[in-house]
């Protein structure tokens, strides 16, 4: 049956019994890394083409932003620029207070009072603020 199927297999690895022969046999035949490559590259959208249409989703919701350099604290003043802002204008220039300062690591949410932006971080800094306070 494994000639018909195309796949060939070490002396050591026909001496596998059971569930660790089954395995080995689906690996080798199928294998699931380069299955997953072939459909991350055709068939997912590039980080650019799927950011247009998934960053329409965040702005209707919870306002949020990365933080690059400083520090970052609840009740800290900062200043929101729209997507009209123009340097140097006070239209689309919101100043307001920090809420609370929330870290997300995978599902996990973690409160934290204050927060120093280092040049590397492994995940993103995010500031929550108020959907009201926009408006």
């Amino acid at each position: 049956m494994l000639t018909k199927l195309g796949v060939t297999m070490k002396s050591d690895e026909k001496e596998l019994m059971g569930k660790a022969l089954m395995k080995r046999v689906m690996q080798t035949w199928l294998p699931a890394s380069s299955a997953l490559l072939e459909m991350m590259i055709f068939h997912l959208p590039s980080p650019s083409t799927a950011q247009r249409y998934r960053v329409e989703n965040l702005v209707d919701s919870l306002p949020l932003g990365r933080v690059f350099a400083g520090k970052v604290q609840t009740g800290l003043k900062v200043r929101i620029m729209g997507p009209k802002y123009v340097p140097g204008e006070k239209k689309d220039l919101y100043v307001k207070n920090v809420q609370r300062t929330v870290i997300w690591m995978e599902r996990n949410k973690k409160l934290l009072r204050m927060f120093l932006v280092v040049t590397l971080l492994p995940w993103s800094v995010l500031i929550s603020l108020s959907p009201r306070m926009l408006r």
